[in-house]
């Protein structure tokens, strides 16, 4: 049907809280009125909010880079869930650091 409006215009409209910039009134919205909005996000989409904020200004490069470190912690953190890694207490590696330190100094 032509002119009729899409699910995604009729989702997005009908949900008010992501409806901010799409009326005359939201032009004259404060920074504080909008860091008091977005507050009452759930905490998820807060995060999701700071974090595009934050990286608003990175090169694609930066991005790119974020996003390698990104996937590199989560490997990380699925070989320690997975137990194919052996953690080591901090005590111990501290331990060993200042034996080496010691060892080099007694040279």
């Amino acid at each position: 049907m032509l002119g009729a409006p899409s699910l995604a215009s009729e989702t997005w409209e009908s949900n008010s809280r992501y409806n901010l910039f799409m009326t005359p009134s939201a032009q004259k919205i404060s920074a504080q009125k909008l860091l008091e909005e977005a507050l009452r996000l759930p905490p998820d989409e807060l995060d999701w909010l700071v974090e595009s904020l934050l990286i608003k200004d990175k090169s694609e490069s930066e991005a790119q880079i974020e996003a390698a470190w990104d996937s590199e912690i989560k490997r990380r953190l699925d070989e320690i869930d997975s137990g194919a890694v052996e953690m080591i207490p901090l005590e111990d590696v501290l331990a060993d650091m200042d034996a080496t330190i010691l060892a080099k100094q007694r040279r």
